[in-house]
């Protein structure tokens, strides 16, 4: 059998085989939606945090301002898309309010991957406290943010860290470190952590967990964990200085 004959044999097998096959539906992309909310979390003299659901992953921003017509300012947290969640909650912290005042605001998602569809609420509103007010749901009467266990460095490798604390309530995450423990210059964040809701013996409480990247092999890092209420209604909890070393 020549070189001719032989390839054309193999042509009509390949043929009939690929008609054979069941073709395959193409993969939808699912238009982003909320599906819950907004909500408005917390308020304070000087800040609010608002919550939202959205039915796939997608970018996380309010716009708000004083008047319901001119929305221009901005706040945003990070683009939300756990894979391992069929929702995604978004919560965005607003800071720099002023007391006392009357608030509008949309929620506004983008879905960047598949269908680059856009999901905005309607115009809500929200009051901020007036000065020495706790604001609503600002945690236990208003008092000093403490933390309440921790801080306890859970997972260490050869060139990251993982470290978790717990406040008394919601309130900002940062770990600031380095190798000299009277210069501390480094730091390390996570979002703004709101109190865990439902748990049982933990309500008002905030798990914060923050993981360090970018550290040298074999070497002692001293650091504090610190948190801070956006609010100004219940200030700053530090904690001592504490250490780990990473792997080898």
């Amino acid at each position: 059998m020549n070189r001719l004959a032989l390839a054309l044999i193999l042509s009509l097998a390949v043929s009939i085989f690929a008609l054979g096959q069941t073709p395959q539906a193409p993969v939808q992309s699912q238009n982003i939606e909320i599906i819950n909310g907004p909500v408005v979390e917390r308020t304070g003299p000087h800040g609010a945090v608002i919550a939202w659901t959205t039915n796939v992953g997608g970018s996380s921003v309010v716009h708000y301002g004083t008047d319901a017509n001119n929305l221009s300012q901005p706040a945003q947290a990070p683009y939300k898309n756990a894979s391992n969640q069929p929702n995604q909650t978004h919560r965005v912290r607003i800071h720099n309010l002023q007391p006392g005042t009357n608030y509008y605001f949309v929620v506004d998602s983008g879905e960047g991957f598949g269908t680059g569809t856009q999901a905005k609420s309607q115009v809500a509103q929200f009051t901020t406290a007036q000065p020495g007010q706790s604001g609503s749901n600002a945690g236990q009467g208003g008092q000093a943010l403490q933390i309440v266990h921790g801080p306890v460095v859970e997972d260490v490798g050869n060139n990251y860290a993982v470290v978790a604390w717990t406040t008394n309530d919601g309130s900002s995450s940062f770990v600031r470190y380095g190798t000299d423990q009277n210069n501390l210059s480094q730091s390390a964040q996570t979002d703004y952590v709101d109190t865990d809701k439902g748990q049982p013996g933990q309500l008002n409480q905030a798990t914060h967990r923050v993981r360090i990247d970018n550290l040298q092999p074999g070497t002692t890092y001293f650091f504090v964990a610190d948190s801070t209420d956006g609010d100004n209604t219940t200030g700053e909890a530090k904690s001592p200085v504490a250490q780990f070393s990473t792997k080898k």
